[in-house]
């Protein structure tokens, strides 16, 4: 059988390294450079030492957050090459090799055999204090099951997606969600995962989402832009901050820009919870299959 595993991805082909081909014609689409990353992970690992310092939540946050400080150290000389989502030197590498591999896949295809989109599924809210009871597995395992309900097994084309998150500091909790590019058949699997109940758009879903409102549980975009802008989009390499207020309706609308995440507390778990999920538990392939270093499409099943 195929391998799918795609941490095994090998280099990608030279045209669609997403880090070499950094911007469009405007100048406006950066990718983030090597110096930026190492920077970054210096900075995550002064705030797992300094969250160390204080409560974060029970023993099992604190043990992960000395085990992520020790190998972003190890990352940051060489020492630890294995990948992790909440470091960003090796999330830009995941990137370059996986988003370049994707990006190769759909260059060829026509605007309207394609698709960028994003899911948010019952219960992927979570308070922030209750996030190390969730895995990556889980989730992507109830994604891939209303996927094949909705006939992903027949179709035709292929589908990436990959869990994101975003802080909301005004509930104190996260909002996981996918992003993801979908091909031909695929596309029309994510239309008809709207006829199941979880799927149907309501203002508010005060029931499966405390204290948020969920307007849209599934997006689908038809592709616009610049296509590496589109395709890293899908593995984004941290989660950000964006609050919420509730007007006079009782509607809760997001205020303010995106930022980093504001609280030290919330901004460990994250990263703790990111690292302690394999990269690999927090994709989702489907019709995608990882040969010889090569990502092949094909109706593989998946994983």
């Amino acid at each position: 059988m195929p391998r799918q595993n795609v941490e095994e991805l090998g280099p990608p082909p030279l045209p669609f390294r997403v880090d070499l081909r950094t911007a469009n014609p405007d100048g406006v689409i950066r990718f983030e450079t090597p110096s930026e990353c190492v920077r970054e992970d210096e900075w995550r690992a002064k705030m797992m030492e300094a969250g160390l310092r204080q409560k974060l939540g029970g023993r099992k946050v604190t043990r992960g957050a000395r085990n992520l400080l020790a190998y972003l150290g190890a990352k940051l000389t060489g020492a630890d090459d294995r990948p992790s989502a909440a470091s960003r030197v090796a999330m830009r590498n995941w990137r370059v090799r996986v988003c370049s591999w994707l990006w190769s896949l759909i260059d060829p295809l026509e605007a309207k055999q394609w698709r960028f989109f994003t899911i948010v599924l019952p219960g992927w809210w979570v308070a922030s204090g209750r996030l190390k009871k969730l895995t990556a597995k889980q989730l992507i395992g109830r994604l891939r099951r209303a996927l094949c309900q909705a006939g992903s097994s027949d179709a035709s084309g292929w589908l990436y997606a990959m869990i994101d998150g975003e802080f909301d500091g005004s509930t104190g909790g996260f909002a996981l969600h996918v992003h993801g590019i979908a091909t031909d058949g695929m596309i029309k699997v994510l239309r008809r995962l709207r006829k199941q109940p979880q799927f149907k758009r309501r203002m508010s879903d005060r029931t499966r989402y405390p204290m948020i409102s969920v307007r849209r549980k599934l997006k689908i975009d038809k592709p616009k832009g610049y296509l590496p802008a589109a395709v890293t989009y899908t593995s984004k390499s941290f989660w950000v901050q964006h609050n919420s207020l509730v007007d006079d309706n009782g509607k809760r609308s997001r205020v303010g820009k995106k930022h980093r995440i504001a609280e030290r507390k919330h901004l460990v778990r994250h990263l703790v919870w990111l690292h302690e999920q394999p990269v690999r538990d927090q994709v989702l392939l489907i019709h995608l299959s990882v040969i010889g270093g090569r990502l092949v499409p094909g109706k593989r099943g998946a994983r």
